[in-house]
């Protein structure tokens, strides 16, 4: 069974950061470099300041939102492959595992938004 503690833990940082409107808090969940791909668009994001002023820019889309709500689902978890290194040693990578997460923002009244 998988332990979600650090997944659960994160995404409530997440909304934590979302619902207060703080761009730099979201920003420093992000990881950079980075590539954001859209259906015909892809973004490099190359500093964190990118990601800041994105969500700056896009405060308006939330607008009375006061919930959210995360929805994890692990697909699939595991080790990855380890084996022999030129030097003789083992290497094994860390646990990965890959998971989807769905929002509901709800406004003050309960509504979704």
């Amino acid at each position: 069974m998988t332990d979600t503690h650090t997944v659960d833990g994160f995404f409530a940082t997440y909304a934590q950061a979302l619902l207060a409107r703080d761009e730099q808090a979201v920003a420093d969940l992000y990881a950079v470099p980075a590539l954001i791909l859209f259906p015909g668009t892809s973004i490099p994001v190359t500093d964190a300041a990118q990601t800041a002023a994105f969500f700056g820019s896009s405060w308006d889309q939330y607008e009375g939102v006061d919930t959210a709500d995360p929805s994890i689902t692990v697909m699939a978890e595991g080790r990855s492959a380890s084996g022999p290194t030129s030097r003789g040693t083992t290497a094994t990578a860390p646990p990965s595992a890959s998971a989807t997460s769905s929002w509901r923002g709800r406004t003050a009244t309960g509504s979704p938004s």
